[in-house]
């Protein structure tokens, strides 16, 4: 990035918290009666694998899903490394577009040895308004100089200062070759943006040493939010200084989405754990439609990457003692990983199955 473009971004954020720009329109909700779904994932390590997969729901169902395009990618990468893991796709605030993203990674072409000190410092990103049409393929830097990857990006839209707060998992150095950590392990990081083209410098947002029972060496991965009233609803991948026999989910929820990872209230924890799964990571929240035929309110679908990858845990509320549950039928896409799910309407599920069918 050219000196004089990061001036410009510089000048966006105040050190330590989110520039409140200039005032936005208020963004006006989606018309059109939430119906169905749209499920995004990459389905594991391999030259086809890692890249953009969709499905459809069985009707009003969040836990049933027929693959679209026979199960072949929708999307597959010609930058960066070109592979792409954990998609992340959500609707513009305005409701005229949509947005993608991944990470830009690819295990197949070049293992795991480096891929937390060397990885890419990209974000790659798709628009369409239509779920159907997609733009050319945004190959974009985001990340510090001294950050060693920048994996499972996401993005919310903050309406209290009118920008898309983009957050993802980085290790940081503190020396230019990348050799000497920080001794934080992976740790979340923001920026901030309008239209997904320009961002500004990243911040730190969330490290394990900002809560007394993580492992503060450990590190985080894999935060999702959702947004509800007031409250910002925060899952991320930790590990517990005790309580928990391996990393987990835990929930944590503020009123102010780019507070610094202190000032975030604990609400939950070792969720996966307590619903019976293995160790899971890549937490992906979803609030159903208006009946939904599950019957659960939320699901947080998480990758029980050692074995069976993606499972749906379930709960009817997220406040007080939140009890999750592991569904006893559903059906989602065969070897669907780390992706998130999407609200559609009767005429976006149409359109999607008129381009790429169902298998």
């Amino acid at each position: 990035m050219h000196r004089s473009a990061i001036a410009v971004l510089l000048a966006l954020l105040l050190p330590g918290c989110l520039h409140t720009p200039p005032a936005a329109p208020v963004a006006a909700a989606p018309s059109a009666e939430m119906v169905a779904y749209l499920f995004v994932y990459f389905t594991g390590s391999g030259l086809e694998k890692e890249a953009i997969h969709f499905a459809v729901s069985e009707g009003n169902d969040a836990l049933h899903w027929r693959p679209l395009n026979d199960g072949r990618p929708v999307l597959q990468s010609t930058k960066g490394t070109l592979g792409l893991r954990d998609p992340f796709i959500l609707r513009s605030a305005q409701g005229d577009r949509f947005f993608l993203l991944a990470t830009d990674l690819s295990a197949a072409r070049t293992g795991w040895d480096d891929a937390t000190s060397r990885g890419s410092h990209h974000l790659e990103i798709w628009e369409s308004t239509d779920l159907v049409h997609w733009g050319e393929q945004r190959h974009v830097q985001v990340n510090l100089p001294q950050a060693g990857m920048t994996w499972a990006p996401e993005a919310t839209w903050d309406p209290a200062r009118g920008v898309y707060v983009v957050y993802w998992a980085s290790t940081l150095f503190t020396d230019d070759a990348r050799t000497q950590g920080d001794g934080h392990g992976a740790q979340m990081l923001f920026a901030s943006t309008r239209d997904f083209h320009t961002f500004s410098p990243p911040q730190p947002w969330f490290k394990a040493a900002d809560r007394p029972e993580l492992t503060p060496d450990k590190g985080l991965i894999d935060a999702t939010v959702l947004h509800e009233g007031n409250t910002f609803f925060r899952f991320t991948k930790a590990t517990e200084a005790s309580g928990c026999p391996s990393g987990d989910i835990i929930l944590d929820r503020s009123t102010d989405l780019g507070a610094g990872g202190n000032r975030w209230l604990l609400a939950d924890r070792c969720i996966g754990q307590d619903a019976g799964t293995t160790e899971v990571e890549g937490p992906a929240i979803l609030r159903t439609n208006p009946g939904d035929r599950s019957g659960y309110r939320y699901i947080l679908f998480v990758d029980r990457f050692r074995d069976i990858g993606l499972v749906p845990l379930a709960t009817q509320s997220l406040e007080g003692d939140i009890r999750w549950t592991t569904p006893a039928s559903f059906a989602l896409p065969a070897g669907a990983r780390h992706g998130t799910v999407l609200p559609i309407s009767a005429a976006e599920r149409d359109a999607l199955l008129a381009r790429w069918g169902a298998k």
